[in-house]
């Protein structure tokens, strides 16, 4: 769903910060870091339930590839700044 500036409310802010959240706990929790994540790459359905794909990127933790990911929109770690 592509949501405009206009209606999208604090309330689905929070609910898809809270998932966008669980999604990463649960990603690096298996071991993994997604090395891509941006709004490209995150769906919301009409109930506002997130998904979050293209795993391309992808790396296991510890993650050591600085020179993954979007380069306009890389992490810290993948900067290697941390």
């Amino acid at each position: 769903k592509k949501a405009s500036r206009s209606n999208v409310s604090a309330k689905d802010l929070q609910n898809w910060s809270a998932q966008l959240l669980n999604v990463l706990v649960y990603i690096h929790k298996i071991g993994f870091v997604h090395a891509d994540l941006k709004p490209d790459n995150i769906y919301i359905d009409s109930d506002g339930n997130i998904t979050v794909f293209d795993f391309g990127y992808a790396v296991p933790l510890p993650f050591e590839h600085h020179g993954r990911g979007n380069p306009h929109i890389k992490s810290p770690e993948s900067a290697g700044l941390i």
